[in-house]
């Protein structure tokens, strides 16, 4: 009886181990949902044109965007913000 139950655990906890490798394997590739939410399609991004020439410019890097929820969420984070326009690049 002892034996049925170490290979019911081990088979349980083999299947933990697999789908995680899975998820960590997809969010290391960008695929996989991170930051909260699922992972977005890059037409879903807001883009806000807005009239009038450009006052300044910045470039900002951010570190510890891996996804296409990253992007969106730091572009809508942006553009909120009142005569922002931002184009947000993973790379």
């Amino acid at each position: 009886m002892s034996t049925i139950i170490t290979i019911l655990i081990i088979a349980i906890i083999a299947a933990l181990v697999i789908v995680g490798l899975k998820e960590t394997i997809k969010h290391s590739k960008g695929e996989g949902a991170c930051c909260g939410g699922g992972a977005m399609k890059e037409d879903e991004e807001a883009t806000v044109q807005l009239d009038g020439e450009i006052v300044t410019r910045a470039d900002v890097h951010i570190d510890g965007m891996h996804c296409m929820n990253c992007k969106n969420s730091v572009t809508r984070s942006l553009q909120k913000m009142s005569g922002v326009s931002a184009d947000v690049d993973l790379k």
